[in-house]
């Protein structure tokens, strides 16, 4: 492999990593509230999915299948896959080219990471995948995820492929920035949701708490 097609391939991963990580950074903040974080509350979160049900649900679903495909492709070790295991292959076979500012011990380091994953990869997210996310089998395996499995993967992706950029030309990219921003959107969205959910209750409130006055209003003027 040539210098300027790895390169383009690595830019490539970069844009499925993102997509991924895009994906998990909006569900977690949907899905999975942690203490101290931005309003609205656990109650007013569930509340805004019991009310736009309809939507939220599809939307789960999509966000899970659409970051978990992403992330098999990250890891996908078939020939010819543009992935993390076959670009760091590559530059294992031709470290001088491909990744000069690495030593040998460093590019067998990243190697090191993705092992550590691996009964993760193995055991659920190529399972996952190909009876699943990419085909439809007629016996799907039931695969579920821990969040802190999930986390690792993502955790992984990020300090992996730095790590093989950063060798191939110094050249690293800043995830938090962008997933932070993607994170507040979210929370935006689900606090006018709140805040608008908020309302209509209190509405509702109110015109029950009218109507008693304004039935003995009426008795008295019968």
């Amino acid at each position: 492999m040539t210098r300027d097609e790895f390169k383009r391939q690595l830019e490539m991963l970069q844009v499925q990593i993102f997509q991924g990580l895009v994906c998990h950074a909006v569900w977690h903040r949907l899905y999975f509230h942690e203490e101290g974080e931005a309003p609205p509350s656990i109650e007013e979160t569930n509340r805004v999915f019991e009310r736009f049900k309809s939507f939220f649900k599809p939307v789960r679903v999509a966000l899970q299948d659409t970051m978990l495909l992403q992330f098999a492709k990250v890891f996908d070790t078939d020939s010819g896959a543009i992935s993390l295991p076959n670009l760091l292959a590559a530059a294992r076979k031709d470290n001088p080219n491909l990744a000069p500012t690495a030593t040998t011990q460093e590019l067998r380091e990243i190697s090191r990471l993705i092992k550590g994953v691996r009964a993760t990869l193995k055991n659920k997210l190529r399972p996952l995948r190909h009876k699943r996310l990419a085909h439809t089998d007629p016996q799907p395996q039931d695969v579920s995820f821990q969040v802190s499995e999930l986390d690792s993967l993502v955790d992984t992706m990020k300090e992996a492929f730095n790590r093989l950029s950063s060798a191939h030309n110094n050249e690293g990219w800043h995830w938090g920035l962008a997933l932070d921003e993607v994170s507040r959107a979210t929370t935006d969205i689900l606090s006018i949701l709140a805040e608008a959910e908020n309302r209509r209750l209190a509405e509702l409130v109110e015109r029950k708490s009218r109507r008693p006055a304004e039935r003995r209003r009426a008795d008295i003027l019968s």
